[in-house]
């Protein structure tokens, strides 16, 4: 039998205990189209108040303005060099939030059951949980944490956008060898070098495997927004997209019991 996949990849562990990563990660995004059109996506789809959870919160990005707006914000991250950077800017903005070193897999384990009104995990934060039965373990994880009909926000790189770069051929190309056999997950991406860090794991979905994912942890869609090129808007025209769109970003609702 072979052995299960680490959910935390070494390259992931790097990220996570990088404290360089952590204190530039600001400037480095500082006007990142993603960053500012996920920002505002997130707060037309979660207007009121209530209990959310940031997954993978990092440097605390959404959790300062939802804090700001009323909300009661739980911050959730492995990294403490991050969680610290987030404390600072919280403390600076006379801002309060809850800030936990947890990993998104389990975090079921560190909540109260059906505490949220919202989760969020941005930045493909899902993409670097290895191993297709830990994904789905973190998705019913979180899951069990809202409340029902509570809602949940995920981003993810589209993996099809490969086709578009030689490298992403190669990419795909290559991961197809390897899945056939058996060393890898078809859609299991190493970056060569991402930020100092050699081989970074990233997980790049199609459509259909995400969707089938959420759905397969209990959630229903509520609204799909494939991103253009640019990853400030929507990808236009609609049709097709799911074959060339940058990413995903999806809100999905807390519907029904997960399929055992």
């Amino acid at each position: 039998m072979p052995r299960p996949t680490p959910a935390i990849q070494p390259s992931t562990r790097q990220y996570i205990e990088s404290d360089a990563i952590a204190q530039g990660y600001d400037e480095y995004f500082e006007g990142s189209d993603l960053f500012e059109y996920d920002s505002r996506l997130l707060a037309s789809w979660m207007p009121r108040p209530g209990r959310l959870i940031d997954l993978g919160c990092g440097s605390g990005r959404h959790v300062l303005p939802f804090a700001r707006a009323g909300f009661d914000v739980i911050g959730a991250d492995l990294s403490r060099a991050m969680l610290a950077v987030a404390g600072e800017k919280l403390s600076r903005a006379g801002l309060r939030a809850r800030l936990i070193e947890a990993d998104v897999v389990d975090i079921d384990s560190r909540l109260p059951a059906g505490w949220a009104d919202y989760i969020i995990c941005m930045f493909s934060t899902l993409g670097l949980i290895a191993g297709r039965a830990n994904r789905l373990r973190a998705v019913r994880a979180w899951h069990g944490l809202l409340r029902p009909g509570g809602l949940l926000a995920v981003h993810a790189h589209n993996r099809w956008h490969n086709l578009y770069r030689t490298e992403g051929l190669a990419f795909l190309v290559g991961n197809a060898v390897r899945t056939l056999a058996g060393r890898s997950e078809w859609g299991d991406k190493y970056i060569p070098s991402y930020r100092g860090i050699q081989n970074m794991y990233i997980h790049v979905f199609t459509r259909a495997e995400l969707r089938a994912l959420l759905t397969a942890g209990g959630f229903e869609i509520v609204e799909w927004v494939s991103l253009n090129e640019r990853r400030n808007g929507p990808a236009r025209p609609a049709f097709g997209c799911g074959l060339w769109a940058n990413g995903f970003i999806v809100l999905a609702r807390a519907a029904s019991r997960p399929a055992p």
